[in-house]
């Protein structure tokens, strides 16, 4: 399978606010630190927070926060929200 760039985007956003889990992190510290154009983060955030992966806070202190616990959300999460066809059509692992 290989994802988009978006949803690489997406998961380097989801991890970094995992790491960050008690502090609402600003979209420019973000970008900065995860290497991701600032303008392709916050669309990157509209389509999380629509999905209800994180909150969004506005202000002159507003940023991003998890909205659930950062080990309740999976890559699958991620990628279910971001990819637009997200098909496995078979197991590559034997049964025994």
């Amino acid at each position: 399978m290989q994802l988009k760039i978006t949803t690489d985007y997406a998961i380097r956003m989801i991890l970094y606010l995992a790491q960050n889990e008690s502090v609402i992190v600003s979209a420019t510290e973000i970008a900065q630190a995860m290497k991701i154009p600032h303008s392709y983060l916050i669309q990157i955030g509209a389509v999380l927070k629509k999905s209800g992966l994180i909150q969004a806070h506005s202000g002159r202190l507003g940023g991003y926060s998890l909205a659930e616990p950062s080990d309740s959300i999976t890559l699958y999460d991620i990628v279910a929200v971001m990819e637009s066809t997200t098909l496995i059509n078979r197991c590559l692992e034997s049964d025994s």
